[in-house]
């Protein structure tokens, strides 16, 4: 028995390796709609891409969906946007860092509000950073139909989106789940940042993924206009409340135990 065990156990250790080294050959990219201010954009889902840099990998093309280039490579980012070209654009990774190229695309691409190349001349390559706005096409006849709207991102590197468990998080979720229960916190009543007035029971609350907390009331007309991101006024961290929910793990779930509220 005790060998089966063992043997399990030694079997399970190599998939996690397996899984770790996996995971670490791997730099990661996620686009998502970027809303601004009395601005239209093409609406798209968070699109998440993957560089392996043991194989050297092809670059991952940007383009319109058309019959002959409809995302068939599954590394391929596609729109349905006619102010795309075909293909537009590639970004790739090398030397540590994310690249982005125009392909001498029609409409162009933009990177910070600044034109990569002029019309129908390929780029060359321009390095991007974390939070960087990518911008491909420009509207026409004003946007106002969906599919003659540019494409918008907000550019995030390295799986930077995802929000790792912190001694902060667990902290903020003890205080609410104390809220909750007695009225109170040991360190009072946390305030929300927007009107400066505390938060209490029965009000009605916003928690957002990076565990801040906002009256409702205060933060609403931010998240119907942004709506499904939400960038954190005390953090700046920019999350897709539409994401979807992922189950906890065991280490997430031993972490949560020890925050339980005892009645």
């Amino acid at each position: 028995m005790t060998k089966a065990v063992e043997g399990c156990r030694k079997e399970n250790e190599g998939l996690a390796e397996s899984s770790s080294e996996k995971d670490e050959c791997k730099y990661s990219i996620r686009l998502t709609n970027f809303v601004g201010p009395n601005a239209h954009s093409f609406s798209f889902d968070p699109l998440v891409r993957c560089w392996d840099k043991k194989n050297d990998s092809l670059p991952i093309y940007i383009g319109r969906y058309t019959e002959r280039f409809n995302g068939g490579d599954v590394s391929a980012i596609v729109f349905r946007s006619k102010v795309v070209s075909r293909k537009h654009a590639q970004i790739y990774h090398e030397n540590n860092t994310w690249y982005i190229q125009d392909m001498g695309s029609s409409s162009g691409t933009f990177l910070n509000h600044v034109r990569l190349s002029p019309p129908s001349k390929t780029s060359k390559p321009y390095a991007m950073s974390n939070n960087d706005i990518l911008q491909l096409g420009a509207d026409y006849r004003g946007g106002y139909e969906m599919h003659y709207r540019c494409v918008r991102a907000r550019v995030e590197l390295n799986n930077s989106w995802k929000i790792r468990i912190n001694p902060y998080n667990l902290n903020e979720f003890r205080r609410v789940q104390e809220l909750a229960v007695s009225g109170s916190t040991d360190n009072g009543p946390p305030e929300c940042c927007i009107c400066l007035m505390p938060v209490l029971p029965c009000q009605a609350l916003f928690f957002a993924p990076c565990s801040h907390t906002y009256h409702y009331k205060c933060i609403r007309p931010t998240l119907v206009e942004s709506h499904p991101y939400f960038s954190c006024f005390i953090c700046r961290k920019y999350h897709d409340l539409e994401a979807p929910v992922e189950e906890a793990d065991e280490c997430l779930n031993d972490l949560l135990l020890h925050t339980t509220v005892k009645e």
